[in-house]
């Protein structure tokens, strides 16, 4: 090399071991330009190009100095770390045997050739790595501490923590080594000594983002939700421009509830990454769950656009498409998603289902929908066999027969059929698992345990389970409630207040069965199967020796692992025996202890809802598919004898069935020859203090036929407003009902559609009639309000049931 070559490099050297890279970049590519094989040029800007994380570059130069210096330790050892940064630990591994060859006695050159092996998930060789660096350098930390990744990686955690602990007595300020610890520690279930340890290692370097994300792993494991949303907060800090620290945010967000704050996470995570795939599926689920289908549309067909080849694309597209009232185009999603993966449960139980529709156009279309899905049924069953059933268990509660119930048809033989075909996928998927209930234990209190996604201000909560809750005599029940959801407000905290124990935030299946299982109940309650997927998984399950469902969602679950179905006296026909695979158990009254609710109505204008307070208001409060097609006619017969009404219907967040709806009532009318926009007025869903507002202003409220309203009808009683009913056949049907004949108001109660629009427009136009109808809701209604007999009677079966050797001669004297 000239002189003024070797000025050049010892210039360029000076600035960069200064840290002035620019100025030695500057100075090494004139270098490279008059001398294109300078190694020393070369390997430090290979150097440069590893500081500035474009290893990429760094493998370019290195590699051009290595080939024209093959036997440089130094060069192969640095070519070697920039290859395994761009995580190319194949070629990585070739210049690490290089190096050791070259310096057989450096244990640095042992302990990197074995992190490519770690980094391959060779750990036995790895072991061998480390131990030849230990040979050399028996008191190295790093060696003692990558030895027990190894160890960890062949779990043995237990060997492996002995060594990071030997790691850490040489050096206590060994921040790997405190990370480490805390993994292993993890992986031992040894929470809080693990997060101790994650502490210990931010507080070494509270700079380093891997220890802030592992601790936001730790508490999400132990549902620390805001903790770990603090750690994912701290990690985006500190590199605001990785997509996936935004998506966990926004994971965590979504599970706390926070959805319009998920969905901006996700839209960072999109910003930073416009084609990462796993933003677009999180931030369709957060509109999905806000009930905003188009633009959830719009994020699955970007997902489909950018890898068209995955069948669970297919499936949200149908999902969503489903819910859009586009019921054709869904179909061909999940057919799609079937060709791509024949085996796809989800897709083969999203063709199934995709034949009950929300809003059926007509009696007739319903009743083919009926027939159609019954074939599906037997199809489907005839799909499930060993190649389908392991992964079968996915599509359990992912698609339910829920719209069923709103169909005024006895459905115990349809839904009887689908539970056989749940039973039968879970039973496949129970006999591979490792668990079973306890045997029943003589013990002082029967242990009661409660599944339920609605321990929050619901209308299951507010009917059924809070007065079970507050009011299971605790000398001789234990209450335990499992919660599956996140969401939480002042009912959940009083639930958590009240309950011998509360087990929440339970989101996937083993999890449940697990947290179930280690509470070994006597009794395990779900009082609203077919509302959420996951009580509808563990409800096709034997979790506890006695299982019983309830009237959350009024319909039998038709599944063999429930015994008993809890209704009440009030509430069934005299046959109702007929319609349940569970057998029927009638508690008195109104089956519930439901409390008056304390709520102060507010004012409302009239004008800006669009409603004429000059024009009789009739309340239609029910969810839009509550509403079947064949008594449309119902409200065109009502208009015609009143010639001036209103019908106030609620706009459901799934606009496109309150659009249906609409449609569907406006060609009834217009077969009249009458106008439907001077009749139906839809109006936004009120919050409660608004809608008890409304009712005080409202002069009749309408109860759904076929499946009656409970909450939304004793609500109507708390405010002084009559009701009317037609009693349907079913439990669905007689909620309403049921109510008015425990007031002693049976005038209220129709038994068909004439009479029902008989009594309405009755109501409407003799105001003397309404009055003393009002006035006499007001006497009666506190008979509805804290009424224990059917909470005694309750505990009565439960005791008969169980058989437990508990006193309960006092049971009788707290009615």
């Amino acid at each position: 090399m000239n002189s003024q070559y070797q000025l050049m490099l010892s210039q360029a050297i000076e600035a960069f071991q200064s840290g002035n890279t620019q100025s030695a970049e500057i100075i090494l590519k004139r270098l490279l330009q008059v001398d294109a094989k300078n190694v020393p040029a070369l390997h430090v800007l290979g150097l440069i190009r590893a500081l500035q994380d474009n290893h990429v570059e760094a493998v370019k130069y290195l590699k051009k100095a290595v080939a024209l210096e093959p036997s440089d330790p130094s060069l192969q050892y640095n070519l070697a770390k920039a290859l395994s940064s761009i995580g190319n630990e194949k070629e990585a591994l070739i210049h690490h045997q290089r190096v050791i060859k070259l310096m057989p006695q450096n244990p640095e050159a042992w302990l990197n050739y074995g992190k490519s092996l770690l980094a391959l998930n060779r750990n036995e060789e790895a072991m061998a790595t480390f131990n030849k660096a230990l040979n050399i350098h028996a008191h190295y930390p790093e060696a003692l501490l990558n030895k027990a990744i190894a160890l960890r990686g062949l779990q043995k955690d237990d060997e492996a923590l002995a060594l990071i602990n030997q790691a850490l007595s040489l050096n206590v300020d060994f921040y790997e080594g405190w990370l480490n610890k805390a993994i292993s520690l993890k992986a031992l279930n040894q929470n809080d000594e693990a997060l101790s340890c994650f502490d210990r290692a931010i507080k070494i370097n509270p700079n380093k983002i891997d220890a802030w994300i592992n601790v936001g792993n730790a508490l999400l494991d132990l549902s620390r939700l805001q903790d770990a949303l603090a750690c994912f907060e701290k990690a985006t800090d500190l590199d605001p421009k990785v997509a996936e620290y935004h998506i966990q945010q926004g994971k965590i967000l979504q599970k706390i509830g926070n959805l319009t704050e998920a969905s901006e996470c996700f839209d960072r995570a999109i910003d930073l990454n416009p084609n990462n795939i796993n933003a677009y599926i999180c931030k369709s689920a957060v509109h999905m769950e806000l009930k905003q289908f188009e633009s959830a549309l719009v994020c699955i067909n970007k997902r489909i656009s950018l890898n068209p080849n995955i069948a669970d694309g297919y499936i949200d597209r149908g999902t969503a498409l489903e819910n859009l009232n586009r019921h054709t185009e869904a179909r061909d999603c999940f057919k799609t998603a079937l060709k791509i993966d024949p085996k796809n449960a989800q897709a083969k139980w999203g063709l199934t289902f995709n034949l009950i529709h929300k809003i059926p156009s007509s009696l007739n279309a319903t009743n083919l929908m009926r027939q159609s899905f019954k074939d599906a049924l037997s199809n489907l069953n005839q799909w499930l066999d060993e190649s389908t059933l392991p992964n079968a268990h996915h599509a359990i509660g992912w698609r339910q027969p829920f719209y069923l119930a709103y169909q005024e048809i006895n459905n115990r033989e349809l839904i009887y059929q689908y539970g056989q075909i749940c039973h039968r996928v879970m039973s496949w998927w129970s006999s591979r698992q490792n668990f079973s209930i306890s045997a029943p234990n003589t013990r002082e209190r029967i242990k009661v345990g409660i599944v339920s996604s609605h321990i929050y201000e619901h209308s299951v909560w507010n009917a059924i389970v809070k007065g079970w809750i507050q009011h299971l005599n605790p000398d001789l029940f234990e209450v335990h409630v499992f919660y599956l959801s996140s969401f939480s407000d002042y009912e959940t905290i009083l639930a958590k207040s009240i309950a011998t124990s509360f087990t929440d935030n339970l989101d996937n299946l083993r999890d449940s069965v697990k947290a179930i299982l280690e509470k070994e109940v006597d009794v395990l309650i779900y009082p609203e199967i077919g509302m959420s997927p996951l009580s509808c998984i563990l409800a096709n399950l034997r979790l506890a020796p006695l299982q019983l469902a309830s009237w959350g969602h009024p319909e039998t679950t038709g599944l063999a692992t429930i015994d008993y179905f809890i209704s009440a006296q009030e509430f069934e026909p005299t046959n109702a025996e007929d319609y349940y695979s569970e057998k029927l158990v009638q508690l008195p009254n109104l089956g519930c202890y439901y409390s008056a609710r304390t709520e102060s109505p507010i004012n409302i204008n009239l004008q800006e809802l669009g409603i004429n307070a000059e024009s009789p208001i009739l309340l239609c409060p029910g969810t839009p598919f509550k509403y079947a097609p064949e008594h449309d006619q119902i409200f065109v017969s009502i208009a015609q004898k009143l010639s001036v009404c209103q019908f106030i219907f609620f706009q459901s967040q799934e606009v496109a069935l309150s659009e249906a709806l609409k449609e569907r009532l406006e060609n009834a009318f217009e077969r009249e020859n009458l106008n439907a926009a001077d009749f139906i007025h839809f109006i936004p869903w009120q919050k409660t203090e608004a809608f008890y507002g409304l009712m005080l202003k409202a002069d009749v409220f309408l109860d759904t036929i076929g499946f009656s309203g409970f909450n939304t009808a004793i609500q109507a009683i708390e405010c002084g407003l009559p009701i009317v009913t037609r009693e349907g056949h079913f439990l669905r049907g007689r909620l309403a009902s049921g109510i008015l004949r425990r007031m002693d108001m049976s005038e209220l109660i129709t038994n068909n559609e004439t009479e029902y629009i008989n009594l309405i427009v009755k109501l409407v136009q003799d105001r003397d009639y309404r009055k003393t109808v009002q006035e006499k809701i007001i006497v009666l209604r506190s008979i509805l309000f804290d009424d224990l007999e059917p909470i005694r009677a309750l505990e009565q079966f439960l005791i008969d049931r169980v058989k437990v050797g508990v006193d309960t001669s006092h049971l009788t004297n707290n009615n």
